[in-house]
């Protein structure tokens, strides 16, 4: 048998193509960020002046604009490699972040009763997802929300997130006692009781957000990852600001101002180190390899190519049947040898 190699440069796919197929969930909390920016700002006890206002209205739209790209891109990644959306949904540790496509809260106090409707549908149908099989804790993400030790990489930045919960428990807690104490006005007593009772645990979730805050600002320079991946919890931020006007004093209100400059400064430090992360190739892309597998026209060029050799025409080595290059061995029999069996050639082109 004559062995005839040659070497065959298969043509790769498109860098928007592997754009597409990269993109995954995690890419909400860098709307999610900008959204944090713009309700801190709006919730200010400043006076409002024209340039705040500009920058509100900035972020406002900039919010918008990563949620439309978000989805769309999603949408785009679900119509040309279903088997990758699937994927990022049913994986406990990048399906988390499936509810985070619920972020465009920027008017949530006006279409409250469709935002709780959504929000039900969603993230019912993600927990029936991720428990309809057996899963091991530490698959799941957060997974270090209770801190050990100085954390690095994607771990250190879930530190952040771990801020949220309790300072957002603590602002709905002085929330509610808001509207029980405006609710029984003429009631007298439960009103009151409702809204005293409310605040010392908010007060205690507050300290616990700062606590998780804190150890996660420590070693961040050295051990994050300097990019928006991960949402700033700015909920005990906000809640600074409901304490200022529960206590009357200016402390908490200046603490609520210094704070969301701070997070204005790093929202602007992270935003230009997510791009030049993604300039360079860092997020959101996927390999040729992992785009082709799960792309719907490669499939079809591999499943042609199985018929051809099996119908016993002869394929074009130079058609691209996968990404990258690769060492093509023809088999050209002579009279003294025999030809191959075509179904096992056509196992090998589907397997290899």
């Amino acid at each position: 048998m004559t062995r005839l190699k040659r070497t065959a440069t298969l043509r790769g796919v498109s860098i928007i193509s592997r754009r597409i197929h990269g993109w995954s969930w995690q890419a909400f909390p860098i709307g999610m960020g900008t959204g944090a920016v713009y309700l801190t700002l709006i919730d200010l006890t400043v006076p409002p002046f024209k340039a705040l206002t500009t920058i509100e209205t900035l972020f406002y739209f900039l919010t918008i604009a990563l949620f439309l790209l978000n989805t769309s891109t999603l949408l785009l990644q679900f119509l040309l490699y279903p088997r990758q959306a699937k994927r990022l949904i049913t994986t406990p540790s990048t399906g988390i972040f499936v509810p985070l496509i619920l972020e465009l809260e920027l008017n949530r106090d006006r279409y409250r009763r469709v935002y709780v409707a959504l929000s039900v549908v969603v993230c019912f149908s993600m927990l029936m997802i991720w428990y309809n099989k057996p899963h091991d804790l530490n698959t799941f993400t957060p997974a270090w929300a209770f801190l050990t030790g100085f954390l690095d990489g994607n771990q250190a930045n879930g530190a952040f997130v771990a801020c949220g919960p309790p300072g957002f428990t603590a602002l709905a807690l002085l929330s509610l006692g808001e509207e029980a104490q405006a609710m029984y006005v003429d009631y007298g007593d439960p009103g009151e009781i409702w809204y005293v009772c409310s605040i010392v645990p908010a007060l205690m979730l507050l300290g616990l957000a700062i606590f998780f805050f804190l150890f996660g600002i420590l070693p961040y320079w050295f051990k994050l990852h300097k990019q928006l991946d991960e949402i700033l919890g700015f909920g005990w931020i906000l809640a600074l600001r409901k304490l200022g006007q529960i206590f009357q004093t200016s402390f908490f209100n200046v603490w609520n101002t210094v704070m969301t400059i701070i997070m204005c400064i790093t929202w602007i430090v992270l935003f230009v180190l997510t791009c030049v992360a993604f300039w360079e190739g860092k997020i959101f892309i996927s390999a040729n390899e992992d785009t082709i597998q799960d792309g719907r026209h490669v499939n079809w060029r591999l499943r042609k190519h199985a018929e051809d050799v099996e119908l016993g025409r002869r394929p074009d080595v130079e058609q691209p049947i996968d990404s990258g290059v690769h060492s093509v061995d023809l088999l050209i029999p002579t009279p003294e040898t025999t030809i191959p069996d075509p179904k096992h050639i056509t196992a090998t082109l589907c397997t290899g």
